[in-house]
């Protein structure tokens, strides 16, 4: 991907309005649901696996899905299997 692609699609970003959002504040760990916002604390061998699931509705006419995670801390994220499911 060139830099002018990376640019231009930061700017789509920048520029777009929200028509909606959805909040991802339930989440399994360890197979006990948590809600969001969570303090954890962990040594440099701890894994924390967090597991949600959202079904997202088929997005409007001229419109998208943008997924924001936001994080604070001191550790590592790592973000897998994302898979969407649009309702129909």
């Amino acid at each position: 991907m060139e830099l002018s692609s990376v640019v231009r699609r930061a700017f789509d970003i920048i520029a777009s309005g929200i028509s909606r959002h959805v909040l991802l504040d339930s989440w399994l760990l360890n197979n006990k649901e948590v809600k969001l916002p969570i303090l954890l604390e962990a040594t440099p061998d701890t894994l924390y696996v967090l597991e949600t699931t959202i079904h997202v509705p088929e997005p409007l006419e001229s419109t998208t899905w943008f997924l924001k995670l936001v994080l604070s801390g001191n550790g590592l994220f790592a973000c897998l299997n994302i898979c969407v499911i649009l309702e129909t």
